[in-house]
């Protein structure tokens, strides 16, 4: 039994008990990312307008981080959807944990399910608020996701996307090595049908898919820091490169050299004092 109270502890130690079991999956970077970001997520999450007994989808939701963190601030279901099984596999083992220390009485529920963004298992105007946050850099068809969207939302239910949009993020100075290697999977994103500058371009896709934009903003962080190679931030950019290293290699985007030299030298050093800023977009709108 997970010996705590507070359901946000419950949550983090249940994703500790499961850290070391991801470790060896292609995508454990973005699961160190869903605990990394747990306070700034939660903090924004519990401002949104969800409502007690609403039914929510958490669309893209990953290993689940959202889907649990509206567990503990709502009572309502909570639908967690995501093509890719292994990250559900590991959400449902979470869940499993939770589960067995009590941690959905008195709180909201969750379920995990697979499905495609351009094709819901779900009927027409099956939820009161959407929750989608950084999937929509990843789609081919923005727009026939929406339209998705706008069939299974509610009449007056709320959509909420968030993504990121490099252009809004910026390092100063920023070593060669990082802009040389940012760039390249930008465009290797590109190629893939994503678009790493897809935040300017939501609430217009929502708009033309037939709902209303209520609210925008920018959620900027923002430090001037030393950042060393060792860092639970820069191990996790670090893991990323790597693991795209065949792809970007493969695609011309950067040669086997470049990409190693660079990321040598992200390693070996420790980059001086810097000022950065990490940006989000943040799209509400309504259906109606």
């Amino acid at each position: 039994m997970l010996n705590v109270t507070d359901p946000y502890l419950l949550v983090d130690e249940a994703y500790a008990k499961v850290r070391q079991s991801v470790s060896g999956q292609s995508d454990a970077w973005l699961f160190e990312q869903t605990m990394l970001t747990a306070p700034s997520r939660r903090a924004f999450l519990s401002a949104l307008p969800i409502q007690d007994g609403w039914d929510i989808l958490d669309l893209g939701t990953g290993f689940g981080g959202s889907a649990f963190d509206i567990a503990c601030q709502r009572h309502c279901h909570v639908r967690g959807v995501d093509y890719d099984s292994e990250k559900l596999q590991v959400s449902r083992t979470i869940w499993s944990i939770l589960n067995e220390n009590d941690f959905f009485n008195g709180r909201g529920t969750i379920s995990f399910e697979e499905g495609n963004a351009y094709d819901l298992p779900y009927p027409d105007h099956s939820f009161q608020f959407v929750l989608s946050r950084f999937l929509f850099q990843h789609l081919t068809r923005p727009e026939d996701a929406l339209l998705q969207l706008n069939r299974v939302v509610s009449r007056d239910g709320y959509i909420c996307l968030i993504d990121v949009d490099d252009q809004l993020s910026l390092t100063y100075p920023a070593s060669k090595a990082y802009l040389e290697l940012m760039e390249a999977y930008r465009q290797l994103q590109l190629r893939r049908g994503g678009d790493r500058l897809v935040g300017r371009k939501l609430a217009h896709y929502a708009s033309a898919a037939g709902f209303q934009v209520v609210g925008t903003m920018i959620q900027t962080s923002a430090g001037y820091s030393v950042s060393e190679p060792n860092s639970l931030p820069t191990s996790m950019l670090m893991t990323h490169f790597h693991r795209e290293r065949e792809s970007l290699v493969r695609e011309g985007l950067i040669s086997e050299i470049e990409f190693d030299t660079y990321m040598l030298e992200l390693e070996q050093s420790n980059v001086g004092p810097h000022f950065r800023t990490n940006s989000e977009v943040v799209v509400i709108a309504k259906k109606v």
